[in-house]
């Protein structure tokens, strides 16, 4: 088990570059007091230190359980259980994660037709019912590119017919469904699984499950949309938004808001957990510590985190964007999305497990440092 020194160290070498990027260009372009420098570096350290807590936390207490519980469901070699834990975990997850919480309420203030409870469901549906097709073709072998292939054919015939306000919404409910509670969950269980039900010995045959998710929500907010008769005359209510400044009052604002949301996310995670260990994996006391201790350290990393971002980062971020569009940048625009838009991807929580998994998975041919490098790409030209 690596020492929480170790996590800490790797979060300095991959967030340290965006860290300092973001401080000079807004000391440089926008400008700052030392008091909110002081306030801003803060923030960073805030980050650092939650970041490596989260990873530490998720490492020791919440994948060695979704591994656990995948392995026990393919041991029974009982379909209709495993259908229903797979299903009952997706949706608890989906419904908790931070970023569905944050994407859903911006879609209903931007756009009232969109029921806010409906949409989350909608998309908790997707999940679930991708991650069970996922499990059955870890159980039972199926072909990844098959599912894929009649996954996003469907959406692009249901595509062609939703208005296109539904369409953006259904495209970026699948990317929200990749966050920092739902990837190490699904991950591990899908790593679960693989282990103890893949016939052809492959261990990279467990992997594909969060890929397959992200598609369920695609189809299903397209389907709420066509089946609520949510046309392209939908009202659309846009405000000026408030930009946040970098002071005392935003950090407790939201480091109040990072309480709230992470209980919101790990208490239910949380019972569903404790429940399976007594009653489906028959744990032992030292079972309940060790993932108690996992899940602290992880509530603990999250709050730190989300106040970091939300007081520090995302506030130079908005600062620096405007500042850059009303000055009139032009290219240095692009050139600051494809260095940010990498970057970001470096100090992602979501890319490092996966790349965690992937590595150990793969017995290394497949390294940690190659999915950043190649995930940061694609993000980096698309952000650009």
């Amino acid at each position: 088990m690596r020492k929480f020194s170790d996590y800490l160290s790797e979060i300095n070498r991959t967030t340290l570059p965006i860290t300092i990027v973001i401080l000079v260009v807004d000391t440089i372009f926008v400008g700052t007091n030392p008091f909110e420098f002081f306030l801003e570096v803060s923030c960073a350290v805030l980050v650092f230190i939650g970041f490596a807590l989260f990873l530490y936390g998720v490492d020791i207490g919440i994948i060695p359980m979704g591994k656990a519980i995948g392995v026990e469901m393919s041991r029974r070699k009982s379909i209709i259980p495993m259908i229903m834990i797979v299903f009952l975990i997706s949706i608890i997850v989906t419904v908790a994660e931070p970023d569905v919480t944050v994407f859903s309420s911006t879609v209903n203030l931007m756009y009232h037709d969109v029921d806010y409870n409906t949409l989350v469901m909608s998309i908790a549906v997707g999940v679930g019912v991708m991650l069970v097709l996922a499990a059955l073709r870890i159980y039972l072998n199926l072909s990844l590119k098959l599912l894929i292939t009649v996954g996003y054919s469907l959406v692009v015939i249901i595509g062609l017919l939703v208005p296109k306000y539904i369409l953006g919404i259904a495209f970026d409910s699948g990317g929200v469904t990749t966050g920092p509670i739902t990837i190490p969950v699904l991950m591990a269980m899908g790593v679960g699984i693989g282990m103890a039900a893949s016939r052809n010995s492959d261990p990279m045959n467990s992997f594909g499950m969060v890929g397959l998710a992200s598609i369920g929500p695609l189809i299903t907010v397209m389907l709420y949309g066509q089946l609520a008769g949510i046309s392209d005359l939908i009202d659309v209510y846009v405000t000026d938004a408030e930009i946040d400044t970098v002071s005392i009052a935003t950090l407790t604002t939201h480091f109040v808001e990072a309480v709230v949301d992470t209980m919101g996310s790990i208490v239910p995670l949380i019972v569903i957990f404790l429940l399976m260990l007594k009653y489906y994996l028959h744990g032992t006391w030292h079972d309940v510590k060790s993932m108690g201790a996992g899940v602290v350290l992880t509530m603990l990393g999250m709050i730190m985190f989300l106040t970091g971002v939300y007081s520090g980062f995302m506030p130079m971020a908005q600062e620096i964007g405007v500042t850059l569009v009303e000055e009139d940048a032009g290219i240095w625009i692009l050139f600051l999305g494809l260095i940010l838009g990498f970057l970001v991807i470096a100090a992602e929580p979501a890319v490092k497990i996966l790349g965690s998994q992937v590595e150990t998975m793969s017995r290394n041919m497949i390294t940690t440092k190659t999915i950043i490098i190649v995930v940061g790409l694609g993000v980096s030209v698309f952000v650009g």
